[in-house]
């Protein structure tokens, strides 16, 4: 890899305004992003024991994975350099000529940010936040009005004395 684009993380829950934020910064010609990646998450998971659903045996591949870093010369520290070489060459390789960024927006990301931070010590993150009521409220906001009437008959139903 001949060029080593920084990364940035966008951190945020659904519906907080993430992809309004990363196409105003996609607008600047050093920086570089697609849709949501997910890029991360199925390397950070394969070590976990717990939060997954799959079609194959994650337990029996979390067993065999334990089984190769605790192989490796430096164990974690190696698979997680691994991990991030891997992750420079696709940014490199997704992001447009002159760019000196790559944003990577994934919401789930906000699930791993230790294991990021400890990957890429050096990217930069931000973190955006949003009231919980108007993340529910945006949700409601953009279903189909026939599931927001009945939400609401059945709310008003539940409060009445």
């Amino acid at each position: 890899m001949n060029k080593k684009i920084k990364p940035v993380f966008l951190i945020s829950l659904p519906r907080c305004g993430s992809t309004l934020l990363q196409r105003i910064l996609m607008g600047h010609s050093k920086i570089s992003s697609i849709a949501e990646p997910w890029l991360l998450l199925p390397f950070i998971y394969t070590c976990k024991s717990t939060g997954i659903i799959s079609a194959y045996s994650h337990q029996a591949t979390r067993i065999g994975i334990t089984d190769v870093i605790n192989n490796l010369p430096n164990k974690q520290k190696d698979y997680y350099k691994f991990v991030s070489d891997f992750a420079y060459n696709i940014y490199n390789s997704l992001s447009k000529p002159g760019s000196v960024y790559f944003l990577d927006k994934t919401p789930r990301y906000s699930l791993i940010i230790p294991e990021i931070a400890e990957i890429f010590p050096e990217a930069k993150f931000i973190f955006l936040f949003r009231n919980p009521v108007q993340i529910f409220a945006s949700m409601l906001a953009i279903k189909d009005k026939n599931n927001t009437k009945r939400f609401k008959r059945k709310t008003r139903r539940h409060h009445r004395p």
